[in-house]
């Protein structure tokens, strides 16, 4: 798709001064900026049409704040004449909102696949989710395998860790831009199931990001889960869009996570398991460290 030469340095503009006004650190924000209006004004998007000029902006976003977040996307209308969505729902159901296995691993190991973190509000993803937690309610261990998750919504993280505390648990703090006022995230009070109080493994590899990254980084600062496998990718920031222009909007890096225990994040560094093995071996690594681990009481408490 063609820009008019106009409409494409104010696509540029926009989204400039929402990186600068937006972004959870200002001095980076404004670096970004001045480097990005120097390549405008050497001609580095005069040719660019619409998906063109998103990924070229995107490349160049972050590379100079060194932030993986920051997106520009470009979303033509639809052929119905509609906006086209950030997401589709039919995908994220035939997907089953991202718990692709719950089984038992012999002699009676829990493990459940998750393989994305949609939101917690929208109540088939919860009743996925719950559906999976219970599965494995009665097993001994319980194998969490986030290596191939992407992360997603931190509200279905904070759902999941929900059913592996028995009381509500500080899991992190959101800051934001100096003087921002700051959120804390705690897990649920109450549960649509039973909660799960035995030993629990979270697997990870480096293609574990975002959210997915911060359910296994709080797990393991509170000591409820043993992390097994290869360090995650290191993305610790919380993503807001701007719609810049009808057809283009702007992710922007708008806070970062605080961990209430280790006082920081996995922000730059990633999670750093407890065991590390390669991502293939996470799996029969876990297998056998909860197999070596005593069995619960008869009473199944």
């Amino acid at each position: 798709m063609a820009l008019d030469p106009d409409r494409r340095a104010e696509v540029v503009d926009r989204v400039l001064r929402a990186v600068e006004q937006r972004h959870v650190d200002p001095a980076v924000g404004a670096r970004i900026a001045a480097a990005l209006r120097d390549r405008l004004a050497a001609g580095a998007y005069g040719d660019a049409g619409g998906r063109d000029l998103a990924a070229r902006l995107t490349a160049d976003l972050r590379a100079a704040g060194d932030d993986p977040l920051l997106e520009v996307v470009f979303r033509g209308p639809a052929s119905d004449g509609r906006e086209r969505g950030p997401a589709d729902p039919a995908a994220a159901a035939h997907a089953n909102y991202g718990f692709e296995r719950a089984q038992l691993l012999p002699p009676n190991v829990g493990h459940v696949v998750v393989r994305g973190l949609h939101p917690a509000e929208v109540p088939p993803a919860a009743q996925a989710a719950a559906a999976a937690m219970t599965f494995v309610t009665h097993a001994s261990a319980l194998i969490l395998d986030l290596r191939e998750n992407a992360g997603g919504a931190p509200s279905m993280a904070t759902f999941l860790a929900s059913f592996l505390f028995d009381e509500p648990v500080h899991l992190n703090t959101i800051a934001g831009r100096p003087g921002a006022p700051e959120h804390q995230n705690w897990t649920y009070a109450q549960v649509p199931g039973p909660r799960y109080a035995r030993p629990v493994y979270v697997l990870t590899s480096a293609r574990t990001f975002g959210a997915a990254e911060g359910l296994a980084y709080h797990l393991q600062a509170r000591e409820r889960a043993m992390v097994i496998g290869e360090r995650t990718r290191g993305s610790g920031g919380l993503v807001e869009a701007t719609r810049v222009d009808p057809e283009f909007e702007v992710l922007v890096t708008t806070g970062r996570s605080v961990n209430p225990v280790t006082g920081t994040s996995w922000d730059g560094t990633g999670v750093v398991p407890d065991l590390e093995v390669a991502p293939d071996d996470a799996l029969r690594a876990a297998h056998q460290a909860a197999r070596r681990r005593p069995p619960p009481p008869a009473d199944g408490s």
